[in-house]
C-alpha cells in the first residue's frame, strides 16, 4: 500500500474515499473512511440492499511448502483442529500464546496459484496457505508465524500486494452477478455462478478479462456483518476498477463506524475488544474452534493445554433500557459490585437502544436469565432484581442480561458465526 511520508498508510482505494467524500481517520495506521454519508445510513444500507467496504488494510501472509509440513505448521500455529482442509474452504481460527491469550484471530484459504511466490513460478508447485490476519496484528504476527515454521515453510508478508473488496447484505449476490457479467461477458457469468454457488466459508477463483487484460482473484463468502456476503481479493492495481464497477451496480459504500456496528450487532469478536492477549478464545465463546486437549496432532500448539481449564470468564450480552449507551471500557456491576467491564459498546442501530458485550464472572453468566435484544425491555422490576448495572460517565444505569448474537438474520441460522 502506499504510505503518505511521515503519515498513514493508504489503500489502493484512498483517492477513491475521497471522491465518494469518505471522512478518513487512522486506523491500525491506515487512512480509512469512517463513514460517508452516515453510520447510519450505511449500516441500514448493508442490513437491507448492499453496502461495500474497503477492508485492504487486512494483512496476508502467505506460507508454502510440502503439504505434510504445512498442514503440521498449521496444526502446531492455530488452535483449531485441521486435520485436512478441503480445496474450496475458508477456516477461521484463533492463534494462542502459551498461556492461553490470544494472538491473534485469522481466516485460512488454501491459496490459488496466481498468489505463488515469484521464485517459485516455473518451478514444482508446493502447497500454499494463506492466512488473513488483523491489521494492527500484522507485524507482530508475522514474527510469530516465522518464529514457528519449519524451515521447509516460506512464510512470506504479501499484504501489500493484495487488496480486499468486501461486498454485503442481501443484495450482494445480484450485485456481484451483475458486475461480473457486464465486466466479462465470456468469463463474467461462469465466474458469477461459481461465486453465487458458494456455500458459507467457501472460496474460488475467477478472472475476469477487460480487453487483452486478465484480472486474477480469490472470491469467497464468509462475512463480518451478520449478512451475507462476498470478499473479493484482488491485485491493487484493480481495486479501484472493482470498486466502480460495484458502486455502478447498487452498492453503497460503507465505512469504519458501519463495519463496527454491524458485527458487534451479529455478535462477533473484535481483536483488542473481544479476544486480546489477556482474554482467552473459551472467555470469548469460541470453544468451537479449539482443539480439545489431547487432540492428535495438537501436542505442540502454544496454549492448548493451558485451556484445559474452564475458563473463569465468560461473553455476555446487555442492554439498557433508557438512553444510556454503554463503551468498551466501561465497569459492569451486580448489585453495586463491579463484576467485569465491556469489550464493545455502542447504539445499536437495528435495536435502537443502547447494547453491550461484557466479560463477567462464568459461574454468574451460567446462572443468568437472559432476555431477547429484539424484544421490549422487561419490567423495572425485574431489571432491579436481576441487580445489573453499567457505569456510565460515572453513573450506574440499569442493564439486564441479553442474549448473543443481538442480530440473527434468519432463525434458521443459530448463530451469525458459523466457519
Amino acid at each position: 500500500m502506499d504510505t503518505e511520508a511521515g503519515s498513514l498508510c493508504r489503500t489502493p482505494l484512498y483517492e477513491s474515499h475521497l471522491a465518494a467524500g469518505g471522512r478518513m481517520v487512522d486506523y491500525a495506521g491506515y487512512a480509512l473512511p469512517v463513514h460517508y454519508q452516515g453510520i447510519l445510513q450505511e449500516h441500514r444500507a448493508v442490513r437491507t440492499g448492499t453496502g461495500l467496504f474497503d477492508v485492504s488494510h487486512m494483512g496476508e501472509i502467505l506460507l508454502e511448502g510440502p503439504w505434510d509440513v504445512l498442514m503440521e505448521c498449521l496444526q502446531d500455529l492455530l488452535a483449531r483442529d485441521i486435520p485436512r482442509i478441503s480445496m474450496d474452504r475458508a477456516l477461521y481460527s484463533p492463534m494462542l500464546q502459551e498461556d492461553g491469550g490470544t494472538v491473534d484471530d485469522l481466516l485460512v484459504y488454501l491459496a490459488p496459484e496466481w498468489l505463488a511466490s515469484d521464485t517459485d513460478r516455473g518451478g514444482p508447485a508446493p502447497a500454499r496457505v494463506l492466512l488473513v490476519v488483523n491489521a494492527a496484528n500484522r507485524a507482530k504476527d508475522l514474527d510469530w508465524i516465522r518464529s514457528r515454521a519449519p524451515r521447509r515453510v516460506r512464510v512470506t508478508d504479501r499484504s501489500d500486494d493484495i487488496a480486499q473488496l468486501a461486498l454485503q447484505g442481501p443484495a450482494a449476490a445480484d450485485c456481484l452477478s451483475r458486475v461480473f457479467g457486464r465486466t466479462d461477458p465470456v468469463r463474467g457469468p461462469e465466474a458469477a455462478g461459481r461465486a453465487l454457488a458458494l456455500g458459507s466459508y467457501r472460496w474460488t477463483s475467477a478472472f475476469l478479462q477487460e480487453g487483452r487484460r486478465i484480472r486474477p482473484m480469490l472470491v469467497s463468502r464468509t462475512g463480518y456483518t451478520g449478512e451475507d456476503g462476498f470478499e473479493v481479493y484482488l491485485s491493487p492495481e484493480d481495486a479501484p476498477w472493482l470498486w466502480q464497477l460495484f458502486l455502478e451496480a447498487g452498492a453503497v459504500p460503507a465505512g469504519l463506524g458501519a463495519r463496527d456496528s454491524l458485527r458487534f450487532e451479529a455478535g462477533l469478536p473484535l481483536y483488542g475488544h473481544e479476544l486480546d492477549a489477556a482474554i482467552t478464545p473459551l472467555e470469548a465463546g469460541l470453544d468451537r474452534f479449539v482443539a480439545p486437549p489431547g487432540t492428535r496432532g495438537k501436542e505442540d500448539c502454544p496454549g492448548i493445554a493451558a485451556l484445559a481449564r474452564p475458563p473463569a470468564r465468560a461473553l455476555v450480552g446487555f442492554a439498557c433500557p433508557g438512553r444510556a449507551i454503554p463503551r468498551a471500557g466501561c465497569p459492569v456491576l451486580h448489585r453495586g459490585e463491579p463484576v467485569g467491564h465491556v469489550t464493545s459498546g455502542l447504539f445499536a442501530p437495528s435495536f435502537s437502544r443502547g447494547l453491550a458485550m461484557a466479560l463477567v464472572p462464568r459461574a454468574l453468566a451460567r446462572s443468568l436469565d437472559l432476555h431477547n435484544a429484539a424484544s421490549p425491555p422487561p419490567d423495572a422490576s425485574v431489571i432491579a432484581a436481576a441487580g445489573f448495572s453499567i457505569r456510565i460517565r460515572d453513573r450506574d444505569e440499569p442493564a439486564y442480561p441479553v442474549s448473543l448474537p443481538f442480530y440473527r438474520r434468519s432463525l434458521a441460522q443459530a448463530t451469525a458465526f458459523h466457519p
